[in-house]
């Protein structure tokens, strides 16, 4: 899980015609904070041309006086 202050920062990069598959191993819990500190999470996901990309990950789970925020990008090489 996550706790406050955290930064988790997750690059993928497929080259032409190449396949992955990127799963989580379980929910991502997001734990209490004190003294309104964030947790970060950030994904960024380079795709070219030809590749596959298979993001199957579980869901966020913010506890009660959690803060969270997420960045999901996505870069995909034009056909």
């Amino acid at each position: 899980g996550l706790v406050a202050g955290d930064l988790m920062r997750v690059r993928v990069s497929l080259k032409e015609e190449s396949t992955a598959v990127v799963t989580t191993q379980a929910s991502t819990k997001v734990f209490q904070t004190r003294h309104n500190a964030w947790c970060t999470q950030l994904l960024s996901c380079s795709v070219a041309d030809g590749a596959l990309l298979a993001l199957l990950v579980d869901p966020v789970v913010p506890y009660a006086r959690s803060r969270f925020r997420q960045r999901q990008e996505f870069y995909l090489d034009p056909p």
